[in-house]
């Protein structure tokens, strides 16, 4: 709990920070001097230190072509100045950086040690300073590096948000000192729209119509669609949440766009043409002229502005925003307006990247208690005549549109005369609260002016909607949570395989050390090898289920659709768990009834699998002398051609706990009972069942209570195949592989001493012998100097030094030797995955045998291929 309140306390904290330094961006622009912007500057690095936990924030400006010189900087308390090591940089103490930022992308660096081999000169420079994390961003101005800033060592979990607001600063930055230069010239021509001008540079441009856009998929997402909006008059409410980008592109185009007024309109917004222009700027917009709408507006820009471009995803932000003011301003005042609306759109631009889509705006007098709304409903902010008492309408606003339970609290915020107060060292305040139509929102107020003695005289007050934000805090917040449980899972599970594994490896070193004690004693050896080789069948199992799970997360567990036998199968599971039967004294009772198709297709390891997992459960889990039942049956099935097999296993066992049933198909879930914990088992078993189940396509169904047992109900719906069809197949599967009645000779790949003995000494009980070779490169000369049938096969291991397995495969298959092509090469190697095999296979193997070796399986494969070319 306390770690769930303090990352909390931390998201408040960011978000506290995120807003102080989105009010700060319109404090750069409104710098009227170097004076002013130097430290408007560096409260905004503090900011951005807070927020980022870094231990230096700083900003590096270009001084001449190639040379960068540090100009500001904030360092957390006991942290040297970078001013004192580092006052400049060039190009060429950047050069891998500096390529980067060229092509106007972000650097993030989140451990140093990986860029010592790509980056070397950054690295050396960076790593004598002590940094082992950094962030930067480019900083441009006309298209040209100006600069970058930059974090050091920050908290890991910096979002992709922040690093954007990092790259806005930089445009702040640079459009300030631009504005410092142009101040005078534009002042007196510009004096009629101060007033936009404070406004814009806070808040986004409003639009009549607003659409988040799935580029890759076509399909757009209806933010905002103005009831007199051209685009209103085909998008039903119905299909607003989702509707298809370019047909609705299209048909605007065809209905309402004067063509002359922009030809490339289709092209220009095409989902393919935005993705490829997106990817190198964050912005696209045009003009054109429509028929006039119901608003009496027939001017628009359509803007396309890049929002998510990572993992495979292109969102855009695609709004039309009326401009016919701006039109009629353009053709009295072109040449005056063009410096003025490049001003405007780069803030417009940034604060619109950032989603700040304000509904209300009230411009409030603090001296007077006045009020007048400034529009939210279009792209151009502006004045809509409501005016009046400032106390009054915000009283009013709480009782209509705040939710009962947060009036009081929302009362207390909207109290106008304690806002410069609470203003007195913060440029911005806020409150966040649920309306009465149940969504969110938060409300702020942002200093305008101030008087001589800094007491906020003038506010905006603005209200924007914050529902989806919060759902999405809350889906993190549940994220974090279900992720601390998956790796308190984790932890249990490896915790209990720990115990899993030493279990028999213990019993494998101490039954070898008693055997040795007791040499002269045949019996006592006996009995000690007998359980050495169940100890080790044990931990083969063990490991078999841990790579099971793997490979079905992963994706390689296939299955494999075959003929099987049921009745065949039926006994071979009784025979499998004969032995562990007979050793509890438990009782077995199988049925088989109801099989009008023996021939069915599926997977017959995997459909063993499951039946063996769950009969070995029940016999795990259920005392001695107790009783195993395993009813297999047919039912028809509604598809022609398919049949349903119905598997039961029951027991009359310890049962299992409510709370543990509702968990127990999950990875590394085992039951906490006294009972359950005698019996070994690394709780995948169930885990496995559940998934090969669920890629068969069938059911599985358990009732369980305890001290009475325990019934699964295995489902699967598969195709039958007639007997006399089938028989073929069964007929090549029985027969048994026989080596050739000669001496056999074999060359072994293999680096490893001990396995090697172990494999040639049960090899030579087969009358087989070996030659060995200690690394693929060795395997690869012995074989390329034989004489011809000097060697019968090759078995090779996969991992060696000099020259590994596949490689050595590959050099012998190439080889000019007359059995190059043809002579069996079988892997022997603990590399057991799909993807194992696959390499195997295509370094041109002809087989793959998993370690530990089964000396069985060895000869039965060698039978396939010697003597087979």
């Amino acid at each position: 709990m306390d770690i769930q309140v303090q990352q909390t306390e931390k998201l408040k904290n960011r978000q506290k920070y995120a807003s102080a330094i989105l009010q700060k961006l319109p404090a750069i622009s409104r710098a009227g001097n170097e004076e002013e912007l130097n430290k408007t500057v560096q409260e905004m690095l503090c900011l951005m230190g807070e927020y980022s936990e870094a231990k230096c924030v700083y900003i590096f400006e270009k001084e001449s072509e190639g040379v960068y010189r540090h100009r500001y900087e904030w360092c957390a308390p006991g942290v040297l100045s970078k001013s004192s090591y580092m006052p400049l940089v060039t190009r060429a103490d950047m050069p891998k950086w500096s390529g980067i930022f060229d092509s106007g992308k972000p650097l993030v660096i989140e451990n140093m040690e990986e860029i010592w081999e790509d980056m070397p000169a950054e690295y050396e420079a960076l790593k004598s300073c002590g940094i082992h994390s950094s962030i930067l961003t480019p900083m441009y101005n006309q298209s040209k590096l100006a600069g970058f800033i930059g974090l050091d060592n920050p908290s890991p979990d910096i979002s992709p948000l922040f690093i954007q607001e990092m790259a806005f600063v930089g445009e702040y930055l640079n459009a300030a000192r631009q504005n410092l230069h142009m101040r005078d010239a534009l002042e007196n021509r510009l004096q009629q729209k101060n007033q936009e001008q404070e406004i814009l540079s806070v808040l986004c441009s409003d639009s009549t119509s607003v659409f988040k856009v799935d580029l890759l998929a076509d399909r757009a997402e209806t933010v905002k669609l103005s009831n007199g909006a051209n685009a209103s008059q085909f998008i039903s409410l119905e299909d607003r949440p989702s509707i298809c980008f370019s047909a609705a592109m299209k048909e605007y185009f065809e209905r309402y766009i004067i063509k002359e007024s922009i030809s490339d309109y289709l092209e220009t917004f095409r989902p393919e043409n935005l993705i490829r222009e997106l990817k190198k700027q964050s912005r696209i917009s045009r003009r054109f002229q429509t028929t006039k709408n119901a608003l009496g507006q027939q001017y628009f820009e359509i803007r396309a502005s890049r929002l998510n471009f990572s993992e495979g995803r292109y969102l855009a932000l695609v709004d039309f925003r009326y401009i016919d003011e701006i039109v009629n301003e353009e053709k009295k005042h072109q040449q005056e307006l063009e410096s003025a609306l490049e001003e405007t759109r780069m803030g417009s631009e940034i604060i619109s990247a950032l989603g700040k889509i304000y509904f209300r705006i009230y411009q409030i007098d603090l001296v007077r208690y006045y009020y007048e709304e400034i529009a939210g409903g279009s792209s151009e902010l502006r004045l809509t005549g409501c005016h009046g008492d400032a106390s009054v309408r915000m009283a009013q606003d709480n009782r209509e549109q705040v939710a009962t339970e947060y009036q009081e609290k929302v009362a207390e915020f909207f109290d106008l005369s304690t806002v410069s107060a609470r203003l007195k060292d913060e440029e911005t305040i806020a409150a966040e609260y649920q309306a009465a139509d149940g969504n969110w929102h938060l409300a702020r107020f942002i200093v305008q002016k101030r008087d001589e003695l800094g007491k906020a005289v003038q506010v905006l007050f603005v209200i924007r909607l914050i529902s989806e934000e919060k759902r999405r805090e809350r889906f993190l917040m549940g994220e974090a949570a279900e992720a601390k449980r998956a790796s308190e899972a984790k932890s249990e599970f490896l915790s209990r395989m720990s115990h899993d594994i030493r279990t028999p490896m213990n019993a494998i070193m101490g039954f070898v050390n008693i055997a040795r004690h007791h040499l002269e004693e045949p019996k006592k050896i006996e009995d000690c090898l007998n359980k050495i080789l169940l100890s080790g069948g044990n931990l083969q199992q063990l490991i078999d289920d841990v790579l099971d799970i793997s490979r079905i997360e992963s994706g390689e567990f296939k299955l494999e659709q075959k003929p099987v036998n049921i009745e065949a199968n039926f006994e071979l599971y009784q025979q499998t768990i004969s032995g562990i039967l007979a050793e509890k004294k438990q009782h077995y009772i199988s049925s088989k009834h109801g099989i009008l198709h023996n021939i069915l297709l599926t997977d017959e390891l995997r459909l063993s699998q499951i039946y063996i997992n769950l009969l070995s459960n029940a016999i795990k889990y259920t005392p001695e002398n107790g009783t195993i039942r395993f009813e297999l049956y047919e039912e028809p099935s509604e598809n022609a051609g398919k049949v349903r097999l119905i598997g039961i296993v029951s027991d009359n066992g310890i049962g299992m706990a409510p709370d543990f049933m509702e968990n127990m198909y999950t990875e590394f879930s085992r039951a906490v009972d006294t009972r359950v914990n005698k019996v070994r088992g690394s709780g995948l078993g169930l885990a496995i069942v559940k998934k090969i189940v669920d890629m068969m396509g069938g059911t599985i169904e358990v009732e369980s209570e305890l001290q009475k047992g325990t019934s699964f109900r295995v489902t699967l719906e598969l195709s039958y195949v007639e007997e006399a069809a089938a028989e073929p197949d069964y007929a090549g599967q029985m027969a048994d592989g026989k080596l050739p009645d000669r001496e056999i000779h074999l060359l072994v790949a293999e680096d490893n001493d001990l396995n090697h003995e172990i494999l040639m000494e049960q090899l030579a009980m087969y009358g087989i012998s070996c030659e060995r070779a200690a690394d693929g490169l060795e395997c690869v000369e012995k074989f390329e100097a034989s004489e011809m049938g000097r060697y019968d096969g090759i078995l090779m291991d996969m991992q060696m030094p000099v020259m590994n397995g596949l490689k050595a495969t590959r050099v012998i298959r190439n080889l000019n030797h007359p059995l190059a092509k043809t002579i069996p090469v079988i892997a022997l190697t603990a590399n057991a995955y799909e993807s194992d095999v696959k390499k195997c296979l295509e370094a041109g193997m002809n087989a793959h045998l998993a370690k530990p070796i089964q000396v069985e399986a060895v000869i039965q494969t060698l039978a396939e291929f010697i003597d087979k070319k």
